[in-house]
């Protein structure tokens, strides 16, 4: 049985990762059968949260020597060799685990390049057959080395599937490690309504950011063409803030017959509430997906788009999607023209909310809650025969010149 396991992600601003990490590292605490690490700075995201009697803050400090203990796993959100923080000193006994939560942690993007990279799967695989090919072949090379120490794995097929495009490659079949949200709550109860005089209440919870702004303007968009043959009042709420917000207020503006309300950023304590009072379905991507599910909200998820949604746009539930998806990046497959799925899928919540409610909650508890994943990521990091001493030997830690200077310049400018 694991022994000893280190969550290692030194940041400190607010981020999905050290969410993640954290919960997984409270659960394991609490449990008391395991030494629970974490690897990060004091002020940190992740010591802010869960350091205590349970759990051993192992300091990190920017060029400082870090020291990991013997004979324990290690786990990271995967990144590529040359990001590993050089400043680590890893016994050779340490058994290492990736997990690759973001569909690009394995992907080399060309600095100042990386969003038309991301948004455009062409450009970004001729970036790296040419510029980017070096980095390529390492990061190949390091795959198949985890995998065949089952020391990598995905948290859903849309992070599979991107790095295989991306990179060119043949993943073997998959055992992914999905994300949990918060514990598994009561579902929601609600009497019947009459949506006709009350009307549907939607909500969207999330950043205004480049890669949810398009679907979440789309989805308006569409709403406002949907509203007249539905016959009920539509109020739509909009829980975030971001760099796009002004261009959503341009799109809200041509709306006639949805009404729109920004209700800005909001406490993570305050969300639980909103949803179960206020919210009738919530239209979400990623982790804010599962908040609603969590609690028997019906929940549609989006999914990612750089750059204008086309039309045809198909919406499914989430508790309808498969590999543990939450959020696929855009593609003909998501996109059927003429199809009539937005429509579809409201009216299947008003003539029937509780099975739809059910499914999603159901959904949550056998995928995503604290207790289904920790339990299946004990399973697989027992799994890891990926010793440092072996990763080391294969040329997987050393810093690459190229990216050192990327990596100094970025700090200077970032820190103006």
């Amino acid at each position: 049985m694991v022994k000893g396991i280190v969550f290692c992600f030194p940041y400190r601003g607010v981020g999905g990762v050290p969410v993640l990490f954290s919960r997984i590292a409270d659960r394991l605490a609490r449990s008391g059968q395991h030494r629970i690490f974490v690897v990060d700075y004091p002020d940190g995201a992740m010591a802010s949260s869960v350091a205590g009697e349970q759990i051993t803050l192992i300091p990190y400090e920017d060029d400082v020597p870090v020291f990991i203990p013997d004979d324990v796993i290690l786990v990271f959100q995967s990144l590529n060799p040359w990001a590993i923080y050089s400043n680590l000193r890893i016994p050779g006994n340490v058994r290492i685990f990736f997990w690759n939560c973001h569909p690009f942690n394995l992907v080399p993007v060309f600095p100042g390049l990386r969003w038309l990279m991301m948004s455009n799967v062409r450009f970004g695989r001729f970036m790296l057959a040419t510029v980017l090919r070096r980095y390529r072949t390492i990061v190949v090379r390091l795959i198949a080395f985890l995998l065949e120490r089952k020391a990598l794995v995905f948290m859903d097929k849309t992070n599979a599937d991107n790095t295989q495009n991306y990179l060119g490659i043949s993943l073997p079949q998959q055992d992914y490690l999905p994300v949990p949200a918060g514990s598994v709550c009561e579902r929601i109860h609600r009497p019947s309504r009459n949506w006709a005089a009350e009307g549907l209440r939607l909500a969207w919870i999330g950043r205004i950011a480049d890669f949810k702004y398009p679907i979440l303007s789309k989805t308006l968009s569409l709403l406002d063409r949907v509203a007249p043959a539905l016959g009920v009042p539509i109020r739509f709420m909009i829980v975030g803030e971001g760099p796009h917000l002004d261009d959503l207020r341009r799109d809200i503006a041509m709306l006639e017959n949805v009404e729109v309300e920004l209700v800005g950023e909001m406490p993570g304590s305050n969300i639980a509430p909103f949803l179960t009072e206020r919210v009738d379905i919530l239209f979400a991507m990623g982790t804010s997906a599962l908040e609603g599910a969590r609690l028997g909200v019906p929940t549609v998820l989006l999914d990612v788009a750089y750059g204008p949604v086309p039309d045809g746009y198909v919406f499914s539930w989430l508790h309808e999607r498969s590999g543990f998806t939450l959020g696929e990046v855009m593609s003909p497959s998501l996109i059927q023209p003429g199809n009539a799925s937005l429509e579809t899928i409201l009216r299947s919540a008003m003539t029937d909310f509780d099975g739809v409610s059910r499914a999603a909650h159901t959904y949550y508890g056998a995928a995503h809650s604290p207790a289904s994943v920790t339990e299946k990521f004990l399973r697989l990091v027992e799994l890891s025969h990926c010793f440092y001493k072996d990763f080391e030997m294969a040329g997987f830690s050393s810093r690459d010149p190229v990216y050192e200077i990327f990596a100094v310049l970025r700090r200077r400018f970032v820190s103006r």
